[in-house]
């Protein structure tokens, strides 16, 4: 009898229950790891809302949804362009047209618990936290030791404990203030309330979780956009820059104790992550929200501009300054024309005196 009941209940939530859900490709242009990361997250967030995803990637999740097929290809990881990823906490604001949304952030999950190590040695920081990783995009095997002895030279005569990531690499002499590890979970760690200063590349995902979670950055920028992202947090003044093959011993201890003292940059990126977070939904769920109205809209061809209509020649103008130049030939050889009549009436009545 009870096992009726539940085949009774089973057929009617098969024939009376509708979902709703899309086959959903992403393809995304950025081959480094770090901006896997950021769009895995993208791509997981729809998947885990119900709909098919296929990502194609150079890496592969070690840990993907149900409904969430990869397609990897290796050696696409060489090829690198830059990518943008905008919100007004970090960027000029810039007049975009109704089919474009920024989602500054959208990689950002809520923070997971610590593993019991690092929150023992967070907790115990009297004098703070300073997090230095270069991100995926530059492998600790590639800074040169000169460089790696600045940096170390500077962080052992510090009072705050130094969390720097260092993968594949031995060092013969660790300072006692300094914890090296592989990887670190840079988002749980930045939530910290006792982290103090970012050392980054100034990548734009990593400036994004600095100003979400408020943690003054000082960025080292070695290519790319990273020289932007730097330069523009610098000027809203919650960060300082150095070109990372520019450090030396002087000017990195100095500007590390500059932002560990200097309670201005803590107040200026705590005024952008309330502009960042301030949001009726988090950029996650305005992802989730906006591909999920385009496909319920088919496409939502009522977003497009009417400039996606015109042909290549209208859209550069060149029919207007066609007409314009036209225009002005005319009226120049009508003028022309004009002062020719004139000069022959004139000179042909001289001519008859």
């Amino acid at each position: 009898m009870l096992l009726r009941r539940q085949l009774i209940v089973y057929l009617f939530l098969i024939i009376f229950c509708k979902t709703d859900c899309a086959n959903i490709l992403g393809v995304f242009q950025m081959a480094g790891a770090s901006h896997y990361i950021g769009y895995s997250t993208l791509m997981k967030v729809l998947a885990e809302n119900g709909h098919n995803v296929t990502i194609v990637s150079a890496h592969k999740d070690k840990n993907p949804p149900n409904n969430y097929k990869e397609v990897i290809l290796t050696g696409l990881s060489e090829k690198l362009k830059v990518l943008l990823n905008a919100d007004p906490s970090v960027h000029e604001p810039q007049s975009i047209v109704p089919s474009m949304v920024n989602v500054g952030g959208f990689h950002i999950r809520k923070t997971r618990q610590l593993p019991n190590d690092l929150q023992e040695v967070l907790d115990n920081a009297k004098y703070g936290v300073i997090y230095f990783s270069m991100g995926s995009t530059l492998r600790s095997k590639d800074i040169p030791e000169d460089k790696l002895k600045i940096l170390l030279e500077t962080f052992s005569k510090l009072k705050v404990t130094v969390l720097l990531k260092l993968e594949g690499r031995q060092l013969t002499k660790t300072p006692s203030n300094v914890v090296i590890k592989d990887w670190f979970p840079q988002n749980d760690l930045l939530a910290h309330k006792n982290l103090k200063l970012f050392i980054t590349h100034g990548g734009l995902f990593s400036v994004l979780e600095a100003v979400y979670h408020a943690v003054p950055i000082l960025a080292l920028p070695v290519f790319a956009d990273q020289y932007t992202n730097s330069k523009r947090a610098a000027a809203n003044g919650y960060a300082k820059f150095i070109p990372f093959r520019e450090i030396d011993e002087e000017n990195f201890d100095s500007y590390v104790n500059d932002m560990l003292q200097n309670h201005k940059y803590k107040k200026n990126i705590m005024r952008r992550s309330k502009i960042l977070t301030d949001k009726p939904m988090t950029a996650a769920e305005s992802v989730n929200y906006w591909v999920e109205y385009v496909i319920r809209h088919q496409g939502a061809p009522h977003l497009k501009v009417a400039a996606l209509n015109l042909s290549w020649y209208q859209y550069i103008l060149l029919d207007v300054i066609a007409f314009i130049t036209a225009l002005l030939v005319l009226l120049i050889y009508i003028v022309k024309k004009v002062f020719y009549l004139i000069f022959r009436t004139s000179y042909k009545k001289e001519k008859l005196n």
